[in-house]
């Protein structure tokens, strides 16, 4: 398998798109760690990181654009959008399978471990998303993460 940063983020981003998250958690190393921090969440080893890419994409179907990407021999950063249709419940956000189309930007970076990404980190706007659909769902989403719910 190659190794540099940049044909790691393509395959990483290119499986995850056509949905072989298996693939996709396959370029991070067996403990590596992956911090969403809009979610305030870290996902540990390879079948975490698969689930959580896999928890996604069967509700969600998205596309992810690499906007702009740097790299060298330690690490690489990039900005992103995704674009994405609401097709199946995304129960944690209290969102359902409504088919509203829906868009994100963020930026990603990681370092590497080896032949393989040993952490990467997403930042993005947690409300951006929100504010994309009905003010009930994100109201009920807003209570359960403050423990209200």
């Amino acid at each position: 398998m190659p190794f540099d940063a940049i044909t790691l983020v393509q395959i990483y981003n290119a499986a995850a798109n056509e949905g072989d998250f298996e693939r996709a958690a396959s370029v991070f190393a067996a403990d590596a760690r992956l911090r969403d921090h809009a979610l305030e969440r870290v996902y540990v080893g390879r079948d975490e990181i698969r689930r959580s890419a896999a928890g996604w994409g069967d509700s969600w179907p998205t596309t992810m654009y690499i906007v702009d990407l740097h790299a060298n021999e330690h690490g690489y950063a990039y900005t992103w959008r995704m674009d994405g249709t609401a097709t199946g419940p995304l129960v944690e956000f209290g969102l359902d399978g409504s088919g509203q189309r829906w868009t994100l930007r963020g930026a990603s970076s990681g370092h590497l471990a080896g032949r393989a990404i040993a952490e990467h980190r997403s930042y993005w706007n947690l409300a951006e998303l929100l504010s994309q659909f009905s003010r009930p769902s994100n109201d009920r989403f807003r209570r359960r993460r403050s423990g209200r719910e």
